[in-house]
């Protein structure tokens, strides 16, 4: 009677331990799109990206990843302008990010962020949308000031 009850302890710790180690950030689904920008000269650059629009999507980003696919990133998309902060921590990779305004423009960028770092990241100026890529690939694709989202997704759904 002992070993069973002791069994039932130890299979029950373990479905605990297995249930809670599989709930968490990492559980959001997000939404998959293509997302482009026109360069100046008119060239258009194209990534696959995950959308964030809810407050929980946003907070949990690129959180935990440890890879991302070359031309991948993270869309962040909020229904208004406003001043953006981000920090890297416990995102394990470098990236660029990069702020866009209301109408779509390119305002601002950040290169080859720190992972894990707790340094805030602003977007200096109201904006609406965040693109995060890979490091590198702002200046790979060379992204100025000035290019514009030309196919993104809404922040409606």
């Amino acid at each position: 009677m002992i070993i069973n009850h002791m069994t039932r302890r130890i299979v029950l710790a373990l479905i605990l331990l297995i249930f809670t180690s599989s709930v968490s950030f990492s559980q959001i689904l997000f939404e998959k799109s293509t997302l482009q920008i026109k360069r100046q000269n008119n060239n258009i650059v194209t990534f696959q990206v995950e959308i964030a629009r809810s407050p929980a999507e946003r907070a949990q980003g690129l959180m935990h990843r440890q890879t991302m696919a070359e031309n991948a990133g993270m869309f962040f998309i909020w229904p208004g302008s406003g001043l953006r902060q981000f920090w890297m921590k416990d995102t394990l990779i470098s990236l660029d990010i990069l702020f866009f305004d209301e109408e779509g423009v390119l305002v601002h960028y950040e290169e080859h962020t720190k992972p894990n770092s707790k340094k805030l990241i602003s977007s200096l100026m109201p904006v609406a949308y965040v693109l995060e890529i890979n490091a590198g690939l702002r200046e790979t694709n060379q992204l100025e000031i000035g290019d514009y989202l030309y196919k993104a997704p809404s922040w409606r759904k």
